[in-house]
């Protein structure tokens, strides 16, 4: 018997069958896409055995008809039309119209019927077609096992590399089949079996890609989506931008404030002066008219008795003189400590008001990372939540090891009273690394992180007031220091002698 069935010009063009068009798969020569070759010359192979095994039906359909007492009736009513043009050769039911080669019935080949439990239905609703075949998991499974058959460490690697898609699925599927229908021999260059196409498995492999196109265009739309949320981002970054010139505006506008403030303490100092200078005259004054008043006096001790009437009311005149312009001074000095104290209250209010003051400050660590995690990105106000930016956008700090003692700090430039410390932790992954960190003001301990969470405050009470120059995060385990942003938010700055609670 000849290995192959003999052509008729009529079927001629419906074999072979080609690969590429049948499993949608994008045509390319093995110069133009070398990843496609073994995928091409295996899906090829086993439209090559699905041809043969038609073939060798054909020739031995006297062995197909002892699995059915009924075939040779079924037979006639099979050869009544080409099986290319209608179902009644299907015994399964579950059979679709394909081209003549491909339109055989799995209760045609003995080797499938003794897969199957009984000899009714169809392959594919056997179990081991849905735990094997139709289950992600179990190709998955199946791709692992076919890979460790690749000798070649290169040609492994770079199968294993490939998307799991679902062009690679029905390429599987179609292998396992025909591995299983093989009783166990593995298919490759150096081993060819004849196995047929049957007509349920690619109906079932057909479903598989029409879902696949379904999911494809499911995923067009999320891209649409997609499209639309980025640009809202763009309008929110917009957004973001105006809101910083708003900021840079009403920091200016603070500036001018602290100017013009300046500017009256100033103006202040400068009228205390003016009239202290005047109040020193007036002094000046009175000591030479009680000069003048004691010269008149010892040069009318001679002439008491005549002059001692107008002495008299001329030192009435001189006392109530004297009594105006001390109580002038007096009342001078009292509306210029009014005004003394009013400016130190304002002083105070300004000092007093909590704000955030660790923005854009001088930071530092001691086991810095050379890859631009640098130790500034935890006071440059920006964050980032999406667990899938970390690489894009990079905005947190991150120490080089996993080295006892890692430490980061921040410069505050000056003495502040610190009302509460805020840390963002990293959302992408290991927030547990942050746990068991002390965080201090100057030489003080204000908390220890003792779980992992998003972020951590750490108030400071009201009545222990804490002023500090430098806030530092450290870390005493062998972990990681890795942070989205540390916030100081306090009041200040002070002098060391003019603290006030």
């Amino acid at each position: 018997m000849s290995d192959q069935v003999e052509q008729s010009p009529s079927e001629e063009s419906t074999m072979p069958v080609d690969v590429c068009q049948f499993l949608d798969l994008p045509y390319s020569s093995p110069s133009e896409d070398s990843e496609n070759d073994e995928a091409l010359e295996d899906m090829n192979f086993s439209l090559f055995t699905m041809e043969k095994s038609v073939s060798a039906f054909s020739q031995n359909e006297d062995n197909i008809n002892q699995c059915d007492s009924n075939s040779e009736t079924r037979q006639d009513a099979r050869m009544q039309l080409p099986r290319d043009q209608t179902l009644n050769w299907c015994t399964c039911g579950n059979c679709s119209l394909c081209p003549k080669v491909e339109s055989v019935c799995c209760h045609d080949r003995p080797e499938v019927l003794d897969l199957m439990s009984t000899n009714v239905g169809c392959v594919t609703n056997e179990n081991f077609f849905q735990a094997q075949l139709m289950c992600e998991e179990g190709l998955a499974y199946n791709r692992l096992i076919y890979a460790s058959h690749i000798k070649d460490d290169s040609a492994r690697k770079k199968y294993l590399d490939r998307t799991f898609d679902n062009c690679l699925k029905r390429h599987l599927c179609y292998r396992n089949f025909l591995v299983i229908v093989n009783k166990g021999n593995l298919l490759g260059r150096n081993n060819r079996v004849v196995i047929p196409s049957l007509g349920g498995v690619v109906e079932t492999c057909n479903t598989l890609k029409e879902e696949a196109q379904q999911i494809r265009r499911e995923g067009y739309s999320a891209i649409d989506k997609a499209d639309g949320i980025r640009e809202q981002a763009y309008r929110v970054k917009d957004q973001a931008y105006e809101l910083k010139e708003e900021a840079y505006e009403i920091k200016e506008s603070a500036l001018e404030a602290r100017s013009a403030l300046e500017g009256t303490l100033v103006e202040t100092l400068a009228l205390m002066k003016s009239q202290a200078t005047t109040t020193n005259l007036y002094i000046q004054e009175i000591r030479a008219s009680l000069s003048s008043l004691s010269e008149r006096l010892e040069s009318l001790e001679q002439d008491v008795g005549e002059k001692f009437a107008a002495q008299s009311s001329a030192l009435d005149k001189l006392e109530e003189k004297v009594v105006s312009g001390t109580t002038e001074v007096v009342a001078k000095v009292a509306e210029t400590q009014t005004t003394v104290a009013t400016i130190k209250n304002r002083q105070q209010s300004w000092m007093s008001e909590i704000r955030l003051i660790s923005l854009y400050k001088l930071t530092e660590e001691n086991n810095r990372h050379p890859s631009g995690y640098d130790s500034d990105l935890i006071t440059d106000g920006q964050f980032v939540d999406d667990r899938h930016r970390e690489t894009s956008m990079r905005t947190y700090s991150h120490t080089l090891s996993r080295a006892h003692n890692n430490k980061i700090w921040i410069e505050l430039g000056g003495l502040f009273r610190i009302h509460k410390i805020k840390i963002w932790n990293v959302r992408h992954c290991c927030q547990d690394q942050l746990v068991g960190s002390h965080i201090y003001a100057d030489d003080k301990l204000i908390g220890t992180v003792i779980e992992p969470v998003a972020n951590y405050d750490f108030t400071v009470a009201d009545n222990d007031p804490t002023y500090a120059s430098k806030v530092t995060l450290h870390q005493p385990l062998a972990k990681h220091i890795h942070i989205l942003e540390m916030q100081v938010w306090g009041s200040g700055p002070f002098q060391n002698e003019d603290k006030f609670a």
